[in-house]
C-alpha cells in the first residue's frame, strides 16, 4: 500500500463512513471512494463491506489497522520533521579539529557563534588529519576543521586562514632581530616535531629544501608539547604561528621565520550531505576569519 493509500484506509478505518473520512481528509467523497478501491484492488481482498449501509471491516482491515496506524505517525513526524527544519534548524553541530587548533582558536570561535545563537548545541572533537577525514566520511561529524589537510575527492575544502610558521624560544633568548633563519639556530638545541601529518611533512621537506642542519635534542608528536618543552628551557622549536600565540603565548618569545613556510587552515564537510541551516551559519562564522 502507499502512503497516500493508507492515509485513506486509517481514515474510513477510524471513522466508519467514506463520507466522514473525506471531512477528516479534506477532500471530496468520490476520491476517498476511488483510493481505497484501488487499494484493494491491488491488494486482491476487500478491506470493507457494507452491511446496512456501513462499512465494516474486514479481518484483513483489522489486522492492516494495527501496523497502518503506525505507519500513518510515522509519516506525520516526517512531515512535521520538515516543517522545523524549516522554521526551527537542527541546532546541534558536530566539530572535530587537530589539537592545535582545539587549545583558543575554536573553543574561542563556538563562543563568540553562541553568543548570538544561544539554542545551538556543540559536540567538539580533537582528532588527528587522518582521523578527521574519516569522521567526515562516517557521518559521525559535520564540520572538520585542520592545518593543509590533504586532498579527498569525497570531502569539500574551504581555507579559513593563512597563517606560517615561526620561531619560538626561551624568554631569555635575544637573537638582536626580528626575523630568525637558518644560521641563527643551528648551534641551538632544537625540539624536533615528528614529520606526520601534513604539517610535519611539510616542516620536513622546508628543512632539507633550506640545507637546515639543526642539534636535535627532542622530537614531539604535538606542537603544543613541543612548546612546553621550549618554555621549560629545553631548547627552540619552529611550530604553527596558531599554538605558539595561544594559551600561555608569555612563556616563551615568538620569531619571524625567515625564508617564510605557510599553510591553511582548512574547513571540510562530506559533498555528498548538505550541512544544516545552522552548521552553514556556523561555518560562515569561520570563515570571516580568513
Amino acid at each position: 500500500m502507499r502512503p497516500r493509500q493508507i492515509e485513506v484506509f486509517n481514515a474510513v478505518y477510524s471513522s466508519g463512513s467514506v463520507t466522514r473520512a473525506a471531512k477528516i481528509l479534506n477532500v471530496s467523497q468520490p476520491s476517498v471512494s476511488k483510493v481505497l478501491a484501488h487499494a484493494e484492488q491491488q491488494l486482491g481482498y476487500l478491506l470493507f463491506e457494507r452491511i446496512n449501509r456501513r462499512l465494516i471491516p474486514t479481518p484483513e482491515a483489522h489486522a492492516l489497522f494495527s501496523h497502518s496506524e503506525k505507519m500513518e505517525q510515522i509519516i506525520v513526524d516526517i512531515s512535521q520533521m520538515a516543517i522545523n527544519l524549516a522554521t526551527t534548524p537542527l541546532n546541534t553541530i558536530r566539530v572535530a579539529c587537530t589539537p592545535s587548533l582545539g587549545i583558543d582558536l575554536i573553543p574561542g570561535a563556538i563562543i563568540n557563534f553562541s553568543k548570538n545563537h544561544p539554542n545551538t548545541k556543540f559536540e567538539v572533537a580533537t582528532l588527528h588529519h587522518d582521523q578527521i577525514s574519516h569522521a567526515i566520511k562516517e557521518m559521525t561529524i559535520d564540520i572538520g576543521i585542520a592545518l593543509d589537510p590533504k586532498y579527498d575527492e569525497e570531502i569539500r575544502q574551504k581555507r579559513m586562514m593563512h597563517c606560517k610558521f615561526v620561531v619560538i624560544t626561551p624568554t631569555s633568548y635575544d637573537f638582536k632581530k626580528l626575523k630568525v633563519g637558518r644560521n641563527d639556530i643551528k648551534n641551538e638545541p632544537f625540539i624536533k616535531l615528528n614529520p606526520k601529518g601534513p604539517l610535519g611533512e611539510k616542516l620536513e621537506q622546508y628543512f632539507i629544501d633550506n640545507e637546515y642542519n639543526l642539534n636535535f635534542v627532542s622530537t614531539s608528536d604535538t606542537h603544543q608539547v613541543a612548546k612546553t618543552l621550549v618554555a621549560k628551557g629545553m631548547g627552540i622549536t619552529i611550530i604553527d604561528e596558531i599554538t605558539a600565540k595561544s594559551t600561555s603565548a608569555d612563556t616563551v618569545k615568538v620569531w619571524e621565520l625567515t625564508p617564510p613556510l605557510t599553510f591553511n587552515v582548512a574547513l571540510m564537510h562530506l559533498k555528498s550531505k548538505p550541512l544544516t541551516v545552522i552548521a552553514k551559519k556556523f561555518m560562515n562564522s569561520l570563515l570571516k576569519h580568513n
